[in-house]
């Protein structure tokens, strides 16, 4: 038995594997494309607190990062998202108390260093998110919601009617209500909130996240942060109610969905939609002399 949410609960809860493999994984950050075979490291967040895993193509199995082998590690606060640095060769890991580490796999061990402090700031958000932005900062992304009363109700799948019907609240929705944005000042061990982000636009979600300047993607809007839904326990738990897919104004600190007409379409529920940059025109692009690996087409996978 696994304990996924480490509730406290006296007896475990017991999860068949389809249900558990559901709950249990909750990030991956790949260090480069999977074509390049067993030199491709692949680092897992999972539950039941934020754990790290990591596996390069080829392994059997996942090998778990312990606090035992690595003191730094220690998982009384969990991890919440990871990116990989192509110009140094390192995964950078954020810790849900916004402590930020770099994992190095290039050596014959793995090295761990701890390269941000801890920092109290308020309230613990709904999500973070760590990256680094295409000018080179490393950035911090934060984010909260609540749950509001939907004007719609879901329509339950013909096989639930009459069987589960009374356990799920056909009319909750999880909405965004603040998102933050900060840079990562590692010399001064800060972090410093950022009010704009001038002409670029920020991409959130169970993906890995993007940051694209408006000015190569015109139909973007600047200062802005487009979202899909990512909360572990509410699309796992409410896998039938409605997503939240839109765009967070970060000057007005106000959200825009998209269509309610678009949004009732049963396949945008499960599984959450993620925002993804596919290379299947990068062989085009280079034909036509675009080398620049800013050139990426945006596309929102169901």
């Amino acid at each position: 038995m696994y304990n996924v949410f480490d509730r406290g609960d006296p007896e475990p809860t017991p999860f068949d594997a389809r249900e558990a493999r559901d709950y249990m994984y909750h990030r991956v950050t790949l260090s480069c494309s999977p074509a390049a075979g067993s030199t491709c490291i692949v680092l897992l967040v999972h539950m039941p607190i934020g754990e790290l895993s990591y596996a390069r193509l080829g392994d059997e199995r996942w090998t778990w990062i312990s606090p035992d082998d690595h003191q730094l590690m220690a998982i009384s606060w969990g991890f919440m998202d990871s990116f990989y640095n192509e110009d140094d060769g390192l995964f950078y890991v954020l810790r849900s108390h916004r402590s930020v580490f770099t994992l190095n796999f290039n050596g014959p061990s793995l090295v761990v260093k701890k390269i941000m402090r801890r920092v109290r700031k308020g309230d613990d958000p709904s999500s973070m998110y760590i990256m680094q932005a295409p000018w080179g900062d490393i950035l911090q992304i934060w984010r909260w919601r609540s749950y509001v009363d939907s004007s719609t109700p879901v329509e339950l799948p013909r096989d639930l009617l009459g069987h589960n019907e009374d356990d799920i609240d056909r009319y909750i929705e999880l909405r965004t209500t603040e998102i933050e944005v900060y840079k990562v000042d590692l010399e001064n061990q800060a972090l410093v909130k950022m009010t704009s982000l001038a002409d670029h636009a920020l991409f959130l979600g169970y993906n890995s996240s993007m940051c694209f300047a408006t000015k190569d993607f015109p139909t973007l809007k600047p200062n802005c942060v487009y979202i899909t839904d990512d909360s572990v326990e509410y699309v796992n738990m409410c896998k039938h109610n409605w997503r939240e897919i839109g765009v967070w104004d970060i000057e007005n600190k106000s959200l825009q969905t998209f269509d309610s007409v678009l949004l009732t379409i049963s396949w945008m529920n499960w599984p959450s939609s993620v925002w993804i940059t596919p290379s299947l025109f990068y062989t085009q692009l280079a034909e036509k002399g675009a080398q620049n690996s800013n050139y990426k087409w945006i596309f929102q996978l169901n």
